[in-house]
């Protein structure tokens, strides 16, 4: 296909398939990733279950990646999501309640940017539950949590391949 007929196809797309054509352009060897990929992080990916949470922190164990600590547990049974998070940025360390929304929504973003890399690691094993917590006084630059948080699933994945942590089966 020459550049011109790339061009016109492109000119035809949408704004989102105008992306996807680009990263299949730039990134070839991404194409099956970026076309099977579910970008959203919506609310299946959400742990609410109060019973869950509390025995994330009894049973579960952790994995600290400044200004993250990260508590999860594996489960036995069956979640809507691979896994479900609860994020938290504590009043202590903020104490005004549009701070803390901030971070949170940072926090979001940076797990729905790299949810891939958890997504295909459970795929072969047990659901998750976690639960995100910010550590820092202050906020950070956004691209300084994306590549905190890619490096904490990451020491997560290690951590589980490596120990067969608790179960549970609620």
């Amino acid at each position: 296909m020459s550049e011109v007929e790339i061009e016109v196809s492109i000119n035809k797309l949408t704004a989102t398939e105008l992306v996807e054509v680009e990263v299949k352009i730039e990134f070839k060897f991404q194409i099956i990733i970026f076309a099977f990929m579910d970008q959203t992080f919506g609310k299946k990916y959400k742990l609410c279950r109060q019973k869950l949470i509390d025995s994330v922190f009894k049973q579960g164990a952790s994995v600290k990646q400044y200004p993250f600590v990260l508590h999860f547990l594996e489960v036995e049974e069956t979640l809507e999501a691979p896994f479900q998070i609860t994020i938290s940025a504590p009043k202590r360390l903020f104490r005004k309640a549009h701070d803390r929304n901030r971070i949170k929504r940072l926090m979001r973003e940076t797990v729905r940017r790299n949810k891939l890399i958890l997504e295909t690691h459970v795929e072969t094993h047990k659901n998750l539950a976690l639960f995100m917590v910010y550590t820092n006084k202050e906020e950070m630059p956004y691209d300084v949590l994306l590549r905190k948080t890619e490096q904490l699933f990451i020491q997560l994945i290690k951590k589980l391949e490596e120990n067969d942590t608790s179960k549970i089966e609620l």
